[in-house]
């Protein structure tokens, strides 16, 4: 399987926005509370990026997100719908007073 690199800066991780920083944390927290394969999670995440046209390291969360969403949902853990649901009430929390 090829192998993905997160994104860093002098060997520390980089986060751009707090969503990025939560959808780690979650995905690595699922994993270790033994609710998915971590390979499983990574191989969604080589699929993600290789199925980029024009694949741009800015975007590496972005594509990390929909690795998480699939399996979280392929594990049975919350629907499609519920998982978007989770994703606007972060989205709420990132921007407090702004309504969509």
């Amino acid at each position: 399987m090829e192998e993905v690199s997160l994104p860093r800066t002098n060997g520390e991780l980089v986060f751009r926005s707090p969503w990025e920083a939560r959808s780690f944390g979650i995905a690595v927290a699922l994993n270790a509370g033994g609710l998915y394969e971590w390979e499983d999670f990574t191989a969604n995440l080589v699929a993600e990026i290789s199925s980029a046209e024009d694949y741009d390291v800015e975007a590496y969360y972005e594509k990390w997100l929909s690795a998480l969403e699939q399996i979280v949902v392929d594990q049975g853990l919350l629907s499609k719908a519920e998982f978007v649901e989770r994703l606007a009430l972060f989205s709420q929390q990132e921007h407090p007073g702004h309504s969509h």
